[in-house]
């Protein structure tokens, strides 16, 4: 994605509080409870890699991240003061936009990932409204790496909100510390038009 959100080659594919009830999950991997939604993401990608989701498809995987991703509250904190200022057809095409974004990278950067083990190693709760996942991408027996998912509770559902390479770097900060500099020179719309021909 250029610079931008989830623009990764294969070693840095993502640089991105509540009382948990059983009844909110239906995968349990070892001592881990896995989200739906995480399996979800995750199943997509394998697809991608096995072909049976491809770049023609873009309008099931803009479905697939739509219902994983918590995308308007990601939206509200990447874009800090622009969100509140943007009118509600601006913040509609943002999040339309975003969601294109996102799905368009997946479609790019799984397409030749046809060797991939995910790897879930445990389930957190961090406070009331969030719990972090924390899982290992494996594509051979020499390359690994460890990404955290940061998930929020969204009505009936848990999606994800915040994606963390090797568990430190938030996708949420750096895209926000990025796409600061476009909004500062050409506003929201700017950042709209980029997103949109960088989902092309």
């Amino acid at each position: 994605m250029g610079k931008y959100l989830f623009n990764f080659k294969l070693k840095s594919i993502f640089v991105l509080f509540l009382f948990i009830s059983s009844t909110n999950f239906s995968y349990v991997y070892g001592n881990s409870i896995i989200p739906k939604t995480l399996k979800q993401l995750h199943n997509s990608l394998l697809d991608i890699g096995l072909n049976k989701i491809s770049k023609n498809d873009k309008d099931i995987m803009n479905i697939i991240i739509e219902d994983t991703y918590a995308i308007k509250k990601m939206s509200k904190i990447i874009l800090g003061k622009y969100w509140s200022e943007a009118s509600d057809i601006e913040k509609n095409e943002f999040s339309k936009k975003f969601v294109e974004f996102i799905s368009s990278n997946y479609l790019k950067r799984f397409a030749n990932v046809n060797k991939l083990e995910i790897k879930y190693e445990k389930t957190e709760e961090i406070g009331e409204k969030y719990i972090m996942v924390f899982t290992q991408f494996k594509f051979t027996i020499n390359d690994s790496l460890k990404i955290n998912y940061l998930l929020i509770r969204d009505e009936k559902n848990w999606k994800i909100f915040d994606v963390l390479l090797d568990g430190s770097i938030s996708e949420i900060a750096t895209k926000k510390s990025e796409f600061n500099k476009i909004l500062e020179k050409g506003g929201i719309n700017s950042l709209i038009k980029i997103l949109s021909d960088q989902s092309k």
